[in-house]
């Protein structure tokens, strides 16, 4: 997230929109309920604590990262990073990080005001002032706050002052406005160094400005209106516009001695750098936040513990599939909550990113979700650093990818060393020493192989130092799946396959590719030991073939696509234009594409407006034709200085129908990338591709830049009619079930019922019914029809959260939208982990039209979580699921037995009068047996219309939504 563009620095830097910011009613606080939460810490360093704060509330989830950082402590710093370019530049937060020695983590910081190039706050390093702040210079109430820690090493936070800075020769104390800051609007003096750039403006300005140059204290240089002066490393220069300008050709000569001084409050930090609004005080929310940034969005912030002693340095992540972000007095809230006495929030949005190095690595990694998926370039950020040297070997890490594994296959093993301060201390592969119990296995070159079933555990040794971890090893798998149903690149295009194997009793193991058979057609492809799938030189289709332990996975591959060049920007193609008129753009043909010949240039500068902002163009003669509608468009497009916008086309068709294509939601990529959009089968042939544009509809992201675009093709995509065998796995069959026990709870559950436009007559829905009704519970795992629900005597479909104990088998409904639990109902969640808490049966069933391939990732693992607690604890877990199939199948999936379930509706693919069945299970003690039987449909011409409900003399017990179990 960036900030407003001032009109002008200084005196009247604050902008209309802050001024409304200030002067608006503080927002409401959103309640939210915790429905669920995980907290991960590790100790970065002597000082220095990472925390993961996962929360699934009933608004969804929200993650929050934060480092603690003990001031206290002597082996920590805390220091600004900036470009070394100097601070009118912008660096994404890994680069500047890559340039830091001993940095352990860091987060982005200060605002920028994008028309000027600049943050907007100020900057102290070491006790040395960098740059000052865009201060109100006896203005209206400055709106933005500074974070602080003083020399004595307390953190504080402020608003910014007019903080005197006077550069004095014998003759003249010479005010000076800024330093490091852009500003010429009005009759002051600014001052410049290295930390800005390595020239000053000098005529460059277009304005009259005088300059001076200072090394050593001594004015050594004075020109008016001349070129740029080079600033030297021990020296800075001093620009005068306005009436200042003749202030200083009166009042300073070459060779003067002169002493640049600063207020005492600016000698006594130690560390300051700029932010946004004070969110908390005294332990409290604020009433009012100087800077409204309003919604919920991804934030960074910093908190200060009430000894002052302590930084809580956090970001929150939002605008994306799993997090939601939060508001301003949400983030007080969760501050507070961290142990924050006072706080401020810092940049955010897009610009939200925090980086951290965890025990073992060599360089610091992004810990949080950036919004835009990708970093954006920012000014400046706060680096945590450790001052320790490196000491003596401490702890071993041993890494491993997983601590289940399949017999023979290779386990990658990474051990690194910390000291007491937790440095990373590098070893010598040699002095490693490893062993593996009962000769189960043997390591080399840091690969584990493991030569025998059950339990194994790997020591290493290095000196006097010992680590160990144990691993489950299998013989054998009862399933494959790898994660994809359809293998199609194009020559040379890559893909990397997740193989996940399940043993018996439903444990998940990663598959190693080198202890999978491959069977590739016509050598379409070639795949490495890590999974990378890649395409070759001929195009074609086929079946690849995956085999292991008997168990075999079928993929359909397709290789290549018919691609039309349609435009290769070797010549002027086209015109821009822009909206709104104050954003200005150009379009060019220039070299350095990607085949070394020309390429399209888009030039556009966002700076000057929040509305929404775009830049087309416009090709010639109305649009580049295409003369049969192809599959998709193709584009190749250099991105580094896209900063994240969106890529669309307008196309339009021989009727005169135009749509707008997504090439790229972000242009978060560098250097060139090829991109594709989809050309809707409903456009009528021929077609032109009208224009090409960016657009932005953030009002905060205010940016200049440019794109280049090389290669315009129409791609005619390789129909996807291979014919693909079933896979063979080793899972019980549905079909081969049967119940044995006459004693016991009979149950029968169906899928989805929904027959208003598949079942010839009500005599079917009757006959089902009776067929249901003999049973002591029946559960539609979806929603039954109005008619079948008025033939039985209650509602029981599975549309909310219901709980029924049968002997030692707990039966659960949980309801499903989108694939999640979580958008039907959060608070199905809170039911559904107090159970699992000190569960006390044997079996789990869960009844849920749910199909189990969760859309919200996070909530798959929360899912699988609970369940492999459950498996631990001896209970076994039955999933039947109503998402959407014809028949019945078994399937394992995370650490539970899946049985797909029937389902009923105008898009059932089965025959009635053959095929349609019923899942029935009977319930003795803690045994579970199921079995398949037909239903009756009749599929006849109806005798009657009229429904009858079923008889009152069929018990039928309604299933209730209920408070948990006690």
């Amino acid at each position: 997230m960036t900030f407003f563009k001032s009109k002008a620095p200084g005196q009247k830097f604050i902008g209309l929109f802050v001024i409304a910011a200030m002067l608006s009613p503080l927002q409401s606080f959103a309640d939210y309920k915790v429905i669920y939460q995980d907290v991960q810490k590790t100790d970065l360093s002597s000082g220095v604590r990472y925390e993961q704060h996962l929360k699934l509330t009933n608004g969804g989830w929200i993650n929050i990262n934060v480092m603690r950082v003990d001031l206290t402590n002597p082996n920590v710093d805390i220091k600004p990073i900036y470009p070394d370019a100097g601070l009118s530049k912008k660096e994404k937060l890994t680069t500047l990080a890559s340039k830091q020695k001993n940095l352990i983590g860091a987060v982005n910081a200060d605002f920028f005001d994008i028309k000027k190039g600049t943050t907007i706050g100020q900057i102290i390093e070491n006790g040395n002032l960098v740059t000052t702040g865009s201060t109100s210079k006896g203005g209206p109430p400055t709106v933005m706050a500074s974070l602080n820690i003083s020399k004595d090493n307390l953190a504080f936070v402020e608003y910014w002052k007019d903080y005197a800075i006077t550069l004095s020769n014998p003759k003249i104390n010479l005010p000076i406005a800024f330093k490091n800051k852009p500003y010429f609007d009005y009759s002051w003096s600014v001052i410049f160094d290295q930390s800005w750039a390595k020239q000053s403006y000098g005529n460059t300005l277009k304005k009259p400005i005088i300059e001076m140059l200072i090394v050593d204290n001594y004015v050594v240089n004075i020109v008016e209106n001349g070129p740029p002066m080079d600033i030297p490393a021990y020296g800075y220069v001093v620009s005068s516009v306005g009436s200042t300008i003749e202030t200083v050709r009166n009042n300073f000569a070459i060779g003067d001695p002169v002493v640049l001084d600063y207020s005492t409050d600016l000698k006594n930090l130690d560390f300051s750098i700029g932010g946004g609004s004070l969110m908390v005080k005294e332990g409290k929310v604020v009433a009012k936040y100087t800077t409204n940034i309003p919604g919920s969005n991804p934030r960074t912030a910093v908190g200060i513990s009430k000894d002052k002693k302590e930084l809580i340095i956090m970001t929150i992540d939002g605008r994306t599939n799993n997090f939601r972000g939060v508001n301003q007095p949400e983030l007080a809230t969760i501050l507070i909550e961290l142990g924050a006495y006072e706080a401020i929030n810092l940049d955010g949005g897009g610009s939200t990113e925090m980086l951290v190095k965890t025990l073992g690595q060599t360089t610091p990694k992004i810990i949080n979700n950036p919004s835009d998926g990708g970093e954006r370039r920012v000014h400046n950020g706060i680096g945590v650093f450790s001052t320790s040297e490196s000491g003596a070997l401490d702890q071993l890490i041993l890494q491993m990818g997983s601590t289940k594994m399949m017999i023979q296959s290779p386990l990658n093993l990474s051990l690194t060393g910390v000291d007491a301060n937790r440095n990373t201390v590098v070893l010598d592969p040699a002095l490693i020493k490893w062993s593996v119990s009962n000769d189960s296995g043997t390591v080399i070159n840091n690969q584990f192989i493991p030569t025998k079933v059950g339990k194994s555990t790997l020591t290493a040794v290095y000196n006097d130092k010992t680590i160990s971890k144990e691993v489950d090893v299998y013989k054998d798998i009862v399933n494959l799946d790898i994660q994809t149903n359809l293998i199609q690149l194009k020559s040379g295009e890559s893909t990397k396959l997740d193989l996940i194997g399940y043993t018996a009793n439903g444990y998940t193991i990663p598959i190693s590719a080198t202890s999978v058979i491959w069977t590739i057609p016509n050598n379409l492809i070639s795949i490495l030991p890590d999974g990378t799938v890649t395409a070759g030189t001929r195009a074609g289709k086929g079946v690849l073939i995956a085999s292991i332990d008997g168990v075999k996975k079928y993929i359909p591959i397709i290789v290549g696509a018919d691609m039309t060049l349609l435009d290769d920007f070797n010549q002027p193609n086209g015109a821009i234009t822009s909206i709104p008129e104050i954003v200005t753009a150009s379009y060019n043909i220039i070299g350095g594409s990607k085949d070394g010949t020309m390429a399209g240039q888009i030039l556009y500068d966002f700076t000057n407006s929040d509305q929404t902002r775009a830049v087309y163009l416009n090709m010639n003669n109305g649009g580049t034709v295409i003369n049969t509608l192809p599959d998709k468009i193709g584009l190749d497009v250099f991105g580094t200085f896209g900063n994240n916008h969106w890529l669309r086309a307008k196309v339009v068709d021989a009727k005169g129908k135009s749509v707008i294509l997504d090439i790229a939601k972000n242009i978060n990529w560098t250097d060139w990338k090829y991109v594709e959009a989809t050309i809707p089968r409903d456009l009528v042939a021929p077609i032109k591709v009208a224009q090409i544009y960016m657009v932005e509809d953030d009002p905060v992201k205010r940016d200049s830049g440019y794109i280049l675009v090389d290669n315009l093709f129409a791609v005619n995509e390789k129909k996807n009619d291979v014919v693909v065998p079933k896979d063979t796995d080793k899972l019980p069959k549905i079909e081969n079930m049967k119940i044995k026990t006459t004693a016991g709870t009979n149950i029968a559950v169906y899928g989805e019922f929904n027959g208003t436009e598949t079942l010839v007559n009500d005599e079917n829905y009757k006959a089902v019914a009776a067929t249901l009704n003999k049973y002591k519970y029946t559960y539609f795992a979806g929603t039954a029809d109005e008619k079948m629900s008025k033939l039985l005597p209650c509602d029981v479909q599975a549309s909310s959260y219901t709980e029924k104990a049968v002997d030692q088998t707990l039966i659960v409904t949980m309801k499903s939208i989108n694939n999640s639990f979580i958008k039907a109902d959060p608070l199905q969640w809170e039911k559904f982990l107090a159970r699992v808490k000190g569960f006390k049966y044997k079996n789990l069933v869960l009844v849920t039209n749910h199909n189990m391939n969760f859309s919200d990732k996070l909530e798959e693992k929360l899912f699988a979580e609970q369940l492999e607690k459950l498996n631990a604890a001896g209970v076994k877990t039955y999933v039947l699921s109503g998402g959407q199939s014809n028949g019945y199948d078994v399937r394992l999936k995370n650490n539970a037995t899946i049985i797909d379930l029937q389902t009923l509706n105008k898009y059932s693919g089965f025959d009635l009068s053959k095929q349609a069945a019923v899942l029935t299970m009977n319930l003795s003690g803690n045994t579970i047996e199921f079995q398949v039987k037909p239903l009756n449909f009749i599929v006849k011409k109806p005798t009657t219309s009229k429904l009858v409900k079923a008889p009152s003399s069929i018990f039928f017990k309604k299933i209730r939504t209920a408070s948990p179990i006690k």
